[in-house]
Parts: C-alpha cells; structure tokens; sequence
C-alpha cells in the first residue's frame, strides 16, 4: 500500500483528537437521559476505537470548505451508531472479546448489551434529527441498510449454501453484504460531512459515493485479513467459516454443492486457492480505492482535497498490514 506522509499522519491526528474532546465534553448531554456511570461507559466504548468513520465526516466538511466544529455533533451520531452495532455483532457472532477487552455482553450479560446498542441507536437518530431534517434522513437510512446488510449475512454454512442458488450468486451475496454492512456507514459518514459543509446535492452525492466504495474496501481488507490469518478450522466459528465459505465462492470457486460444507472443508479449500484468492481480494481492494477518489471530481481543489485522497488508502493500509498510522490500536478494533 501506499506510504503516509507525516502531514497526512499529523492532520488525522488533528482530526482524531478533536473528535475524542468533543465526544468527552458532549456525551453527557449528547445522552442526557442516562446516569453518568452510563454515559462514562459509552465514551469508552467509543473513544476506544480507531474512529474511523468519524473523522471521515470531519475530513469530508474539511475538504469542502465546512467548518469541521460544525461537523462534530454528526461525527459523534455516527460513531455511536457504529459502537451500537458491534455491541449487537459481537452478541450475535458470539465474540467474547474486543478490543483486548471483554465485551460488552460478557460485562453486561445478554439483556442489557441489547438495550444499550438500542439506546445508542436511537439517540443517535434522536440528536442528528435535532441537527435538520437531512442529518436524520441520512442516518436514518445507513442504520436500515446496516441492520439489512447484518440480516442478509449467512451465520453458518448451510445458509451459505441455501443463499449461493442460481437467483443469488455468490458475487450478488457478497456485494450486498459489504455495500450495506460496511458501505452504508461510511457512505452516510461522508454525506454528513458534506452536510455539515452545506454543499449541494451533486457535491453530497459525490461524498456518498466517495464514502460508500471506502467502506467496502476497507471490508474487503478486513476478510483478507481473516482469510490469511483464519488459524485452525476447528477454531472456527460458524459465523466465521461461512465468511470464508462466502469469499471463496466469490473470488475464487464456487463451493461443492455435492455435500454440505464443512469447516475443514473451507479451510483446505482456501489453502488450494489461496494465491488466486487473496490476488483477487488485493486486486478489488485496489479498484475500490480508485472508485472513491474518482468521485470525488467534483470537489473544488484546496488543501485538504489531498488528504481526502489519501484517506481511502490510510484507512485500509493499517488493516492489511496491521501497522501504524494514528488509528493502528490492538487486534479486533473496528
């Protein structure tokens, strides 16, 4: 991937930095509703991750000319929403630890882990509603398309198998999955951006499309990461071997329908086609990156333009080569 220089490493920071004072002083009001043990709780749970579709509406207001304080109410909404859907991903996919610590389910128990991700949730539509009609509609709709994106995605591998027919190939499943799972939010992260920058409708289209191809590379990044280090397959968990089933039949070979597939199965499968799989997996990583530097066309050129540009490339490098840059934090943070 490409090599950040010190300016980029240095305005990400910047960013970073004034979204975790800002999401410090404002969660108590932000969630004004809750005690301050509560609220105290949520800002960790999200000023410890990387952040990453936060800032992405702080460097989207930036590049088009907004004031990134402007932004900041919409950045926390969005970080929100997506800490509220791992605390829900993690009870579902039965994870019992993020970001180095237990998760929220294993703290809370089963019951309150839900109420708190839909606590979340619906503040977060609450206070964009209070921000205009199009901060609510924005979020509003990634939250419907993140929550699709989660339902569409199969959780072992006889769902695998039952989505992969002729009226749902395999390149159709995955597309949907990472366009609503991951896309959505980074796509509505951009749009708020552009909101926050009062731009006008071709300039909001062009940040949505320009957020939208960034999270789906950055999902991609994310399943190669788990294709080349998927460990032992009776480790597997179900969820975890129909991913992979998912991405063979997508980037390498469609799966043998003769018998239902099998953890070990996918595994030896991978390893036969390793190198044409994770070649595929780089290769459309790589198309995506210049899909969402084409949208953005439309932006007048300034100086935060450039760090705009870089951003798809920053983002993604850290999770396939699991170095730094500012948001580089533990495994499992997203």
């Amino acid at each position: 991937m490409e090599r950040l220089d010190a300016g980029f490493i240095r305005y990400w920071s910047e960013l970073r930095a004034a979204l975790i004072a800002h999401l410090t002083t404002s969660t108590p009001t932000f969630f004004r509703d809750l005690a301050e043990p509560d609220t105290q709780m949520i800002n960790r749970l999200i000023g410890g991750g990387k952040n990453l579709r936060g800032c992405t509406v702080l460097a989207v207001c930036d590049a088009l000319g907004g004031s990134i304080g402007s932004a900041l109410p919409a950045a926390v909404a969005i970080e929100c929403v997506h800490s509220a859907s791992l605390i829900h991903d993690d009870l579902v996919d039965g994870d019992t630890v993020r970001r180095d610590r237990p998760a929220a389910w294993i703290i809370h128990g089963s019951r309150r882990a839900v109420l708190l991700g839909d606590v979340m949730f619906a503040t977060a539509l609450v206070r964009c509603a209070e921000l205009g009609r199009e901060e609510g509609l924005t979020l509003s709709r990634a939250i419907a398309m993140l929550a699709a994106g989660a339902y569409k995605e199969p959780l072992n591998l006889r769902e695998v198998e039952n989505s992969l027919t002729t009226n749902q190939p395999a390149h159709a499943l995955y597309e949907q999955i990472i366009s609503l799972k991951t896309g959505a939010l980074f796509a509505a992260a951009a749009e708020l951006g552009a909101i926050a920058a009062q731009a006008t409708p071709v300039l909001r289209q062009a940040a949505f499309e320009f957020g939208g191809r960034v999270g789906e590379a950055y999902q991609i990044a994310d399943d190669l990461h788990d294709v080349v280090n998927r460990g032992d397959s009776r480790l597997l968990s179900q969820p975890q071997a129909a991913t992979l089933a998912i991405l063979r039949a997508h980037f390498a070979a469609s799966p043998n329908r003769d018998s239902p597939l099998r953890s070990t199965d996918v595994v030896n499968r991978l390893d036969h086609d390793f190198v044409q799989l994770t070649g595929a997996m780089e290769a459309e990583i790589r198309r995506r990156i210049a899909l969402a530097r084409q949208a953005l066309a439309p932006f007048a050129e300034r100086p935060s333009l450039t760090f705009l540009h870089v951003l798809p490339a920053a983002i993604i490098e850290p999770v396939q080569s699991l170095t730094a840059l500012t948001m580089a934090e533990p495994n499992n943070v997203r």
